[in-house]
């Protein structure tokens, strides 16, 4: 057979980064206003949607599945603790159930094992399907979750817009 007459040239080929959709990219200080504003909820919601975006471009993920169980028991925390302020508001003295203790420990437990999850799901993803070298700190993690990662994600958001620019500019 004969050999085809034209091929494109390998440096106008398409990124493999335009093939994932960006990284939800919520401004990190709004999402702490909005944080403080909602008493915390619009961050568990947050987290929810990055860990959703994330499940997309890494579908092996774990991190969507583990903010969900942490959700829930949030929300039976709050249950529980509202319970408890109604019964000492009615008897006249505080009651601190077990069980509701169990549930805030086992809430905080699950919504690290989320975020370290979501780590390592975001510098897998960075690191081999879109090559940008995401490194994230242990202790930045710990603290404060999903903020620091909506940072890192504008961060990487504006290196993949200006790819996109150089490339469309050749």
């Amino acid at each position: 057979g004969a050999a085809p007459g034209y091929t494109a040239p390998a440096a106008y080929a398409q990124p493999a980064a335009g093939t994932y959709p960006d990284a939800p990219n919520l401004n990190w200080a709004l999402e702490l206003l909005l944080g403080f504003l909602t008493c915390v909820l619009f961050v568990i919601a947050w987290n929810l949607v990055i860990a959703s975006w994330a499940k997309r471009v890494e579908p092996t993920s774990k991190a969507l599945m583990y903010y969900i169980i942490a959700t829930v028991l949030m929300v039976l925390n709050f249950g529980g603790s509202y319970g408890n302020v109604i019964t000492a508001m009615h008897h006249g003295h505080p009651h601190q159930s077990i069980l509701g203790g169990l549930i805030g420990i086992a809430t905080w437990v699950i919504r690290l094992i989320a975020r370290f999850t979501l780590r390592d799901t975001l510098e897998k993803h960075y690191n081999g399907a879109e090559p940008l070298g995401l490194r994230l700190s242990a202790v930045m993690t710990f603290f404060f979750g999903g903020i620091y990662f909506q940072y890192k994600l504008n961060r990487i958001n504006e290196i993949k817009e200006t790819l996109r620019y150089r490339n469309a500019v050749r």
